[in-house]
């Protein structure tokens, strides 16, 4: 059967549309498998009224392909999303969708296909704990593949599980072209340089190095952009910088037209990185969405050296990378990237041509293609 009359069940974690990473991991991997001819059914969780598709070029910055049908529910409670839509859509899959193959973001749904010994590919993004350690061993064992977003995080779990690494599938986040739109009510003195800061501001996302460098850098104005709302609020009244800009959270098509705007942009991930205030430590193995967007915006990184971080980004060629806390060599990258437009210029160009290469979603469906193929 040739690709283009294949179709795909996808399961997401996700409330869509939402600020969450997930959910924009999602609505672009669909958007990019539908590109190369599969016929994707999105099961997901929402809270909008009326149709989700409609939402979707609002919220996210592009249109759905025609080939996507959303297949959503609107939940009841706030608690155990994941669960909720893992069980809709299984009851789903018995009743309507049997026929296509599947991908699964959600651990329940995997989990459910697994006991029944059905499953192509499971896709996981982090290392799971107590009695969830053991089922996702088990998800693993009993899906064709199992997708994870970087090396580090395959080493982690055949380590973890005894697990053979032929079980495994690489692949990086990756990010989409997203046409820019007008965001100059956003920029607050466009003549001065821009240093930008694009995400949520957890513990160990190094927002306390954003603030020591507008200290450092009174002539800079440096944005910080995206976080819940209690965080900005609190962050915004200690904020003593005049030239440090608390943006707060806006949608993804607007984040990433300012990312454009920047001259330099940040990614001080500390040692220990949060994905929430009770959220276990992923500096082991993430694989940063904004960090693909970075790559995308034409715009130099200046980015933390974690070992995870130089699976894609090598410092002096498409970014400049240095060591998590060390405030001293902060200053230094971004004195040096101030005072060089042509080192700023290459590396960005750099940095773009390796994503345009290998990190659109639309590369990534091509290798996730490659592993349906061979089931």
């Amino acid at each position: 059967m040739s690709v283009a009359m294949k179709s795909i069940l996808y399961v997401s974690p996700s409330i869509i549309p939402s600020r969450t990473a997930n959910s924009i991991h999602v609505i672009n991997q669909v958007n990019g498998l539908a590109e190369i001819g599969y016929f994707i059914t999105l099961i997901c969780a929402t809270q909008s009224g009326g149709s989700v598709r409609a939402h979707v070029k609002e919220f996210y910055g592009f249109s759905l392909h025609d080939n996507v049908t959303i297949d959503a529910f609107c939940f009841r409670w706030s608690r155990a999303i994941n669960l909720q839509i893992g069980v809709f859509a299984f009851f789903r899959f018995l009743g309507t969708y049997r026929d296509g193959q599947t991908i699964s973001r959600n651990f329940y749904f995997s989990l459910f296909l697994a006991i029944f010994g059905r499953g192509e590919i499971f896709e996981c993004h982090g290392v799971e704990r107590g009695i969830k350690a053991l089922l996702q061993k088990f998800i693993i064992l009993r899906h064709a593949h199992t997708i994870v977003i970087s090396d580090a995080l395959k080493r982690l779990l055949m380590d973890k599980f005894k697990l053979a690494e032929d079980k495994f599938l690489v692949l990086h986040d990756a990010a989409s072209h997203v046409e820019a739109i007008n965001v100059d009510g956003y920029i607050v003195e466009p003549e001065k340089p821009k240093i930008g800061y694009f995400g949520h501001i957890y513990p160990g996302r190094g927002i306390e190095v954003v603030s020591n460098l507008a200290e450092k850098f009174d002539n800079v104005d440096f944005y910080v952009v995206g976080g819940e709302p209690d965080l900005v609020a609190t962050f915004s009244k200690n904020n003593q910088h005049k030239n440090l800009i608390f943006v707060g959270h806006v949608s993804n098509i607007v984040a990433r037209s300012l990312m454009r705007k920047m001259d330099i942009l940040l990614m001080p991930y500390q040692k220990v990185v949060s994905i929430g205030p009770l959220g276990s430590d992923t500096s082991q193995w993430m694989s940063p969405l904004k960090m693909f967007e970075y790559m995308s915006s034409q715009v130099v990184i200046v980015s933390s050296d974690l070992p995870v971080i130089r699976e894609v980004l090598r410092s002096n060629k498409n970014c400049l990378l240095v060591p998590p806390d060390d405030h001293v060599a902060w200053w230094e990258a971004i004195n040096k990237l101030l005072k060089d437009e042509t080192c700023r210029n290459d590396l960005a160009s750099t940095a773009f041509r390796e994503f345009q290469k290998k990190y659109t979603w639309k590369q990534r469906a091509k290798a996730i293609s490659t592993s349906l193929k061979r089931f």
